[in-house]
């Protein structure tokens, strides 16, 4: 949904939604909803280059988007700076680390990111 130019989905909540996804496999392609805001990401690997994951174009520009990934141990994943997706370096997250992104039409831009 975007309230700038007044586009509601008739039968969706208003609001972001988390989804969850696991990755099992390497080169995931992450499959967004119009809502989602929020990806709790679990990882089976504790190899990050064989749990990389990649993002479809965003719904809209300046759609937010917060990746935490949530696994607990040592299992990780990798989201590379490349294709649509401009990082200031790949992103190797741990459990708990955060990565805040904004679609702008054409790549998904990294606002921050948060080693916790």
């Amino acid at each position: 949904m975007n309230f700038r130019d007044g586009y509601l989905v008739a039968g969706q909540p208003l609001g972001a939604l988390p989804q969850d996804v696991t990755l099992t496999a390497d080169d995931t392609t992450i499959i967004l909803s119009q809502q989602t805001a929020l990806i709790r990401l679990y990882s089976d690997s504790t190899t990050a280059a064989n749990r990389t994951f990649l993002l479809p174009p965003g719904w809209i520009i300046g759609q937010d988007l917060t990746i935490c990934f949530m696994s607990t141990g040592s299992t990780t994943a990798q989201l590379q700076d490349s294709g649509n997706v401009a990082l200031s370096a790949a992103w190797t997250p741990l459990v708990n680390d955060t990565l805040r992104l904004m679609w702008n039409g054409t790549v998904w831009v990294e606002i921050s990111r948060s080693d916790n």
